[in-house]
């Protein structure tokens, strides 16, 4: 009789952190930390959210270079030579730009345009939300410049890859519905998609990669954690007849009526 087939590829997946909401926090600037807000691995924060305080001698003289520069321009600000004004104005900019691409926050550089007094530490934020899953840093460490501070994971939305036979290649593709389910807690099931195909098969054991996107409200998917992934594929029309009713030679298979 003719009707619909359809099949479920079944996998093991491994829950992996996306790589595009992982934040890595480098020192631009040599120096010393004073004191850290953010004190263990796990840690979670939120963006803006203060994680160390460093003093450096180099931020020191930029942020006094700063204020001689803030000077100098409202001296010159009266001027009747238009270059003279401009000259100030563009020498205060470049002064500004300095203390940014430092990563100074703009809270420190209004407090200095208030205050007109450098400030001995500087505070770096939390350029996202998320939790601390690395921290190679401690109170009283000397840091330059690269220096790997902390690497800053988002877990909303976690990927999940597993491997697919190379039989079972040709059925999957880019946007697929998948479905997850916990070992420990099979009653729930979480909806997902696939987001990416590797280009290339596992030679050992002649296995495709397949990556899916799945949202994580509540932490519970968690990276390292095993899952079980069921994927389903497209239904197809066809004649459905009785397996017993094959005969396997190999080369062509013939069926009994």
């Amino acid at each position: 009789r003719r009707g619909t087939l359809a099949r479920t590829i079944r996998a093991v997946g491994e829950v992996k952190a996306d790589e595009t909401r992982v934040s890595m926090v480098h020192s631009k600037i040599s120096g010393w930390v004073e004191r850290l807000s953010i004190n263990f691995t796990g840690q979670a924060v939120r963006k803006g959210q203060p994680l160390l305080s460093i003093y450096s001698p180099e931020l020191l003289a930029t942020q006094e270079e700063f204020l001689r520069a803030r000077q100098s321009a409202a001296r010159t600000a009266d001027s009747d030579i238009p270059e003279v004004r401009r000259a100030g104005a563009d020498l205060l900019e470049a002064a500004r730009r300095r203390l940014m691409l430092f990563d100074v926050p703009q809270s420190l550089i209004e407090a200095l345009e208030r205050n007109g007094q450098p400030q001995r530490t500087v505070t770096l934020e939390a350029p996202a939300s998320g939790f601390v899953t690395s921290k190679d840093v401690f109170a009283g460490t000397q840091i330059e410049p690269g220096a790997t501070l902390f690497t800053v994971t988002d877990l909303a939305r976690v990927w999940v890859e597993g491997d697919v036979y190379e039989y079972e290649a040709p059925l999957v593709r880019i946007g697929q519905r998948a479905r997850v389910t916990l070992p420990y807690d099979p009653g729930r099931e979480y909806v997902g998609r696939i987001t990416y195909v590797y280009p290339y098969l596992n030679t050992d054991t002649r296995t495709l990669r397949v990556r899916f996107e799945f949202d994580n409200p509540g932490l519970r998917l968690k990276p390292g954690m095993y899952v079980n992934v069921g994927l389903d594929t497209e239904a197809v029309e066809g004649v459905l007849i009785p397996e017993a009713s094959i005969l396997d030679t190999g080369p062509r298979q013939i069926v009994y009526v």
